[in-house]
């Protein structure tokens, strides 16, 4: 995983202030995934940023990010957005507000800025991320995380090539 708030400038021998945990430089990695891509046409290979140890996101460097992911001949990244949210939802009104709505979108469009398309920005969501209104409003299971993505996909969806459900 890379860290939201990764540090990389090309040239850089280690990955260390990234996240990623490789031992190998980053032109081993670079030359890895253009001999994968070369044997495996159509591949792509991507980045995922966050994860559960990685919630800096108020510091997320999306600069730093691409710096990553063109250097190293990646396609994109996915964002693993894992941060706990306390959300209010309510169904009457068809309306929900989450403490992660505003850092979760702004986090999603900062990446896509940083990677124009072709690049791609996919997310994993959690499972129960766009429950919690209209049909399934009462959808099982229950869970802190029902609601937290129905924000971020209306305002930042058109930004996501990918959506996946964790």
């Amino acid at each position: 995983f890379l860290k939201p708030d990764a540090v990389f400038a090309p040239g850089a021998t280690t990955l260390t202030s990234t996240g990623f945990e490789f031992s190998s430089s980053p032109d081993v990695i670079r030359d890895a995934v253009a001999a994968l891509k070369a044997r495996c046409p159509g591949t792509k290979v991507l980045a995922a940023v966050g994860g559960a140890a990685y919630n800096n996101w108020g510091a997320l460097d999306a600069p730093a990010i691409a710096r990553v992911v063109q250097y190293l001949g990646l396609d994109g990244v996915d964002v693993d957005y894992e941060v706990t949210p306390s959300c209010t939802l309510d169904v009457a009104a068809g309306s929900v507000a989450c403490s992660t709505d505003a850092q979760l979108t702004g986090a999603i469009n900062a990446l896509r800025a940083a990677l124009p398309r072709p690049y791609l920005v996919t997310a994993a969501s959690f499972s129960v991320g766009a429950y919690g209104l209209g049909a399934f409003a009462n959808a099982v299971p229950g869970s802190t995380y029902t609601g937290m993505w129905i924000n971020p996909l209306k305002r930042a969806g058109t930004a996501l090539d990918r959506l996946f459900v964790m």
